[in-house]
This record gives C-alpha cells, structure tokens and sequence, in this order.
C-alpha cells in the first residue's frame, strides 16, 4: 500500500511544498518528529543578504531517518517567509544540510504539529495535511510485507502508533497518538480499504476531520473543523466524487462558500465570500498585491473586511461548463468577469485595477471546459491586451486560428 499526499501551505511565501513520496524522501537527511526547547539568533557570513536565522535545540522524539538531532537550524526567522517555529513546539520536520547543521525552512514539508491558527485564509486545515503525511511516512517505513500488526511505542511508553496489518493486509484500525496519549488518527480498514467512519484530532484534542468510507472510496458526507471545535468546512461525496452541497465557513462563523456539485463538477450557482475573520497583517500583504499604488491605509482595507462582502460568483449549467463568472474586491467593487459565448464557445475574459480601469482582456477557448478544469489548459485567440493603470496598452500578443503565439509588443 502506498500513499502520495501534495501539501498546500499558505503564507506570505504562497508556498507549494513538493510532493511526499519516495522520491522526495530521497532527498532529504533527515525527518523526525521533535519537540523545540530553546532558539537562538544565528549568524553566518556565508549567507546571502544577512537572512535572519535560528538555531534550535530540541529533542527527538521519533527518527524515521538520519542521525538523532539535538539542534536544527531554522532559516527566514522574523520575515514574511517565517514558519512560525517557537519553544515548546511539536514539529514533524524534513532536514537537509546548511552551514553544518541541518535545516529547515518555508517551501518543505516541515510542519508543525500543535499548530495555532491565525486566521482561516492564512493558514487553512494545516493538522490534516499532518495526519496525511504521518501516514505516507508510516506505510513507507512499515510497508505491507510486514504481515503483522506493527505497534510503535514513545519513549515515554505511551504508544506512538498501531498498524493492523494481518495476512490478508490491512483489517482493523490504524491508530496515531501524541506523545502524552491524545488519538490524532483513528481509521478502519477491511481488506486494504478504508472502511466506515475514519476521524482525526487536532493536538489540543478537538476534532479535525471526520470521514466516511466505503471500499476505499470517500462516501457520505465529509467534515472539516477549526480548532475552535467550530465547523470549516462540509461537503458530500459519492465514490471520491463530490456529489451534493459544498460548503465552508471563516472562523466567526460566517458562510465562505456554497456551491452543488455533480460528479465532481460545480453546477448551477456558487457563491464565495470574503473571510472576515481576516487578520491585519494579511489583509496588508493582501493590499501590496491587489491594491498596489492606490495608497490605501490598513484601517481602510480592515473596515472593508468586516463588512461580509462577496468574493466571486459562478454560474454552470447542469453538466458544468462554466457559463459566467464574477470576482469583487474586498469593498464590493469588480476585480474580473468571464462570459461564455454560447454561439461562438468562447469565453471573454476582463480583469479591472481597483480605479477600474480595465487591467487584461482577452478571448480564449478551453475545450470541454468544465468548472474545474485548469485555465492552464485555454487557447488564446485573436488578441490579448494587457493594460497599464491609466488605461495605455502595456503588451498586445496576437495569435493564429489554433491559439499559436504569432508575436508580441511591448
């Protein structure tokens, strides 16, 4: 049995983590799970532009690979690409050698465990990327062949994990605790599937997911939390399928999203909206992108959060093609629209600075285009026009019949 889990990690450095698996594993010296005790400032004259870091002393709880750490060293401390290591902190991380220590830092799979929240935008369900990659690394270091149920024990002697692996596979429950004795992960397998109810913990014992299996396939209805205990997220599935009502909500509480989906598709109307739980200093990060140049204050763009607004709104028909689509600033205002032309297949695409002015246009194809399907995949036609803030033509990039680049201006 083999599990391939792609981490999304939400921070100013709009991070993709690479994917864990064997390869990546490969890759790296050192992955543990360990608990930080002291950090101290760090200095290296071999470091490009003076970057900020930290050496770690800590205490490894559990190795999966390389030597025993007793000091790892945290790079990017104290800016906009800082992991949020602190004392006390559990963390699962994946090192690789910097200045002779080993390191970690934003853009990998290192995470920590007892993770707190900022807000719901910023950092987003982060303890179920941890449960998944807990189980990659378990059924890559104890793979199936083992035959034999596999229990792990801490240090401490509470047990760390149990795998229920017989003769015939996998068949009973998979069980992850904390180093203290909490159930972080708790699931049923019948013959190498995922059956019934499987559920994970956040560290500070509130729920964090609930799911429900059938033959290895999620069917039911899925269930995300905050580590409030409040709700972030439901939705349904059939057969690993998204089949029914979709929706999320920001930590107060209020509806972030609703929307239906068949077989995996977004049909009829969906609606988002923007967070309001938002902190100041991602709305400011926020503001440098989205409203650059306009010299908004951040008591503005916060006064703007905290009236619930409407972030996008997107019309499909009944077997999903994508038919229009709406997205506003966070004061109401239009930011983009795409219409779909119905005679020609086409779909006209409008994006607009905050002044609204127009910023891009352009007309393109996308064959068979469903609501998911990648923008990646569209065929420019004809023209594509980018703008400047007062409205003066920044580039035009023309295109043949089958969407081939023919040339550029600037």
């Amino acid at each position: 049995m083999f599990f391939v889990f792609t981490a999304f990690f939400v921070n100013a450095c709009m991070c993709f983590p690479p994917q864990l698996d064997s390869a990546y594993i490969g890759t790296k010296n050192n992955i543990a799970l360990i608990r930080i005790h002291k950090l101290i400032d760090y200095k290296n004259e071999a470091a490009a532009n003076d970057a900020p870091m930290q050496l770690a002393a800590v205490e490894q709880l559990y190795g999966f690979k390389g030597k025993r750490l007793d000091t790892i060293l945290v790079t990017s401390v104290r800016t906009s690409c800082d992991i949020g290591v602190r004392e006390g902190d559990l963390w699962l991380v994946f090192t690789n050698a910097l200045y002779n220590y080993q390191a970690i830092g934003a853009c990998g799979n290192s995470e920590k465990i007892n993770t707190k929240f900022f807000n719901s935008e910023l950092i987003y369900l982060i303890n179920q990327s941890f449960a998944e990659k807990i189980k990659t690394l378990l059924f890559l270091y104890y793979p199936a062949a083992t035959k034999q149920k596999v229990q792990v024990k801490w240090k401490s002697g509470n047990t760390f994990f149990t795998l229920p692996y017989t003769k015939q596979g996998l068949n009973g429950e998979l069980q992850v605790y904390s180093p203290e004795g909490k159930l972080l992960i708790l699931e049923t397998y019948k013959n190498d599937q995922l059956n019934g109810v499987s559920k994970s913990w956040y560290y500070n014992g509130t729920p964090n997911t609930v799911h429900e299996y059938k033959d290895g396939k999620r069917n039911g209805t899925s269930a995300y939390f905050f580590p409030n205990g409040s709700k972030a997220r439901e939705e349904v599935y059939e057969n690993e399928e998204l089949n029914g009502l979709k929706k999320t909500w920001d930590l107060l509480g209020n509806l972030t999203y609703e929307g239906t989906y068949r077989q995996g598709l977004r049909v009829g109307v969906s609606r988002e909206w923007h967070a309001v739980d938002t902190s100041r200093a991602f709305l400011k990060m926020q503001a440098d992108f989205d409203y650059y140049g306009e010299n908004l204050t951040e008591d503005t763009i916060y006064q703007w959060n905290q009236s619930r607004q409407l972030k996008k709104y997107v019309v499909a028909d009944s077997v999903g093609v994508l038919q229009k689509e709406k997205s506003f600033y966070r004061n109401g205002r239009l930011e983009s629209d795409i219409t779909y032309d119905t005679n020609t297949k086409n779909y006209l695409e409008n994006k607009y600075f905050y002044n609204g002015r127009t910023k891009y246009m352009a007309i393109y194809k996308i064959p068979e285009r469903k609501t998911e399907t990648l923008l990646s995949d569209r065929r420019y036609l004809m023209e594509e026009y980018n703008f400047n803030k007062d409205g003066s033509k920044k580039r035009v990039i023309w295109y043949d019949a089958d969407g081939k680049r023919l040339s550029v201006i600037e």
